[in-house]
Order: structure tokens, then C-alpha cells, then sequence
């Protein structure tokens, strides 16, 4: 399977270029071409055809840069930086309401369920035709202050200046993660589908991040509620728009785009 993504022209703000592309109304792609993302041979920039199955685009209009998505055994970012809609991360003020960003992200693997990875800032859900080689995920919210109540989770969705791509299909299931109140590093030191998978609790909802580039104004989706605690975790996993249908799913996170937790003061 290779991974390649059309991105609409709102969607290309963020993303470098290693020269810049010829001038075209609104910032995107030339007349004629797309934007693509390819995972099989690192390319991304504009061109007139999938080049993914190329060695490169035959028409290159944006040189070729870095694949999108970080190696898994190299290191990546751990730390979990937050932002807040009224009130400050890791604070309670009666009647505020704040939001938690950017989750400790953990990859697992159900065909490889011993297998540990390094911590990430970026999502990346994927499988196979059929549901095979699946590639799961965990996040973990942190700093919770104890007087939080009403957490709900959500994902948010940046029109602009994100790198995001999706394959196929983008439709994903989330499952919350039994800490039953102890801190998710102590429960699950390393990190593997084999030790997460007794601790996985029950349902909390869907996300669809299908069509997403499409989008031209800033949005927030509810996942669904969840029981506050001092940290809260959960598992993410492609479903497909049919049982097992291929697909693929990536978001570099920040401070307003991607996962994270609301809660009440």
C-alpha cells in the first residue's frame, strides 16, 4: 500500500517547500495539478499525475522534501504543551472552561503487539485491505486538575498552515483507557498493543477526518464524554467507511489542531 494524499488548495499553507512554487491565484498548485503526499518515495509538491508510484513527479513543480511522517525509531517529541479557551491548563477557576492540547501519542501494533515505539506529537492511524497490518494509537492527556468536571473529547480542524493527509478513508473509533485514577506511565511503563489491550475500557465514540482539506473555516468536532481524572487515555483505530477498508490517517498536532480534552471548572 502506498500512501498518497490530495490536498485542497486551503489546506497547503503550512506546508515548506524546499523552492518556491509558481505564482498561482490563492497560494496552491499550478492549473492542472494537485498536491500529493507520498510516503512510498518521500515526494510532496505539486504535480500533474500520482506520483507515488513513481520514482518521483516526471513534471515536478515543488522539489521533493521530507516525508511527512517521522521515522518510528527516531526521537520524537514527548512533551505535552497546552493551550486553553478561558482558563489555564493544569488550573480550575470556577465557571471557566478549559482546553487541553496536544497528547502524548503512543503507536501500536496488532500484528506486532510486542513491538515499543518512541512518543510522537503527530496521529497516524493506518491498515491494510481487509484490517490486516493494523497500526493503532494512544494518547494520553495529562495535568488534569482535580476540581475538572464535564471532560469531553474533541478534535479540531485548522483550515490552514497544518500538515494533514488522509488515504482512502479517514473514519476512526476511539476507546477509553482504564487508568481507574493511577498515572498511565506507571500502569503501562512500555508501551505495546499487548499491554494496552487488557486495559482498554469501552467505546467513546467516532471521528471522521475524511474530506477535512476541503474545509475552509476553523471547526471543532465532539468525539464524546469521558470520566475526568488526572490523566485520561485512550486508543484510536481506523475503521474504514466498510468493515476493514484500506486507508490511512495523519495530523502533525499543535496547539489547535488535532486531539484534545475540554473540561468544566
Amino acid at each position: 500500500m502506498h500512501f498518497c494524499t490530495l490536498l485542497a488548495a486551503t489546506a497547503l499553507t503550512g506546508f515548506a517547500a524546499a523552492a518556491p512554487a509558481p505564482e498561482v491565484p490563492g497560494g496552491g498548485c499550478p492549473i492542472g495539478t494537485h498536491f500529493y503526499t507520498c510516503f512510498k518515495n518521500g515526494f510532496r509538491g505539486c504535480c500533474s499525475i500520482d506520483p507515488c508510484d513513481l520514482p518521483s513527479c516526471p513534471s515536478t513543480q515543488t522539489p521533493p522534501t521530507t516525508t511527512l511522517i517521522p521515522s518510528v525509531v527516531a526521537t520524537s517529541i514527548s512533551s505535552v504543551p497546552t493551550t486553553s479557551s478561558t482558563g489555564k491548563p493544569g488550573e480550575c477557576t470556577p465557571g471557566q472552561r478549559v482546553s487541553l492540547y496536544n497528547p502524548t501519542m503512543h503507536t501500536i501494533f496488532r500484528e506486532k503487539p510486542d513491538v515499543v515505539v518512541n512518543t510522537t506529537n503527530f496521529f497516524y492511524v493506518t491498515q491494510d485491505e481487509g484490517g490486516k497490518n493494523k497500526r493503532d494509537q494512544v494518547m494520553v492527556f495529562k495535568n488534569i486538575p482535580a476540581g475538572a468536571k464535564d471532560c469531553s473529547l474533541l478534535w479540531a480542524a485548522a483550515p490552514t498552515g497544518t500538515n494533514f493527509g488522509y488515504f482512502k478513508t479517514g473514519l476512526t473509533q476511539v476507546f477509553s483507557v482504564k487508568l481507574d485514577g493511577k498515572k498511565f506511565d506507571e500502569i503501562v511503563p512500555e508501551v505495546s498493543y499487548e499491554k494496552v489491550k487488557p486495559i482498554t475500557g469501552e467505546r467513546v465514540g467516532g471521528a471522521d477526518f475524511t474530506f477535512w482539506p476541503q474545509s475552509t473555516q476553523e471547526t471543532d468536532h465532539t468525539v464524546g464524554d469521558a470520566a475526568c481524572a488526572s490523566e485520561m487515555a485512550f486508543t484510536v483505530d481506523l475503521v474504514g467507511g466498510s468493515p476493514g477498508q484500506e486507508g490511512s490517517v495523519v495530523i502533525e498536532q499543535d496547539e489547535r489542531t488535532g486531539w484534545y480534552i475540554e473540561y468544566a471548572c
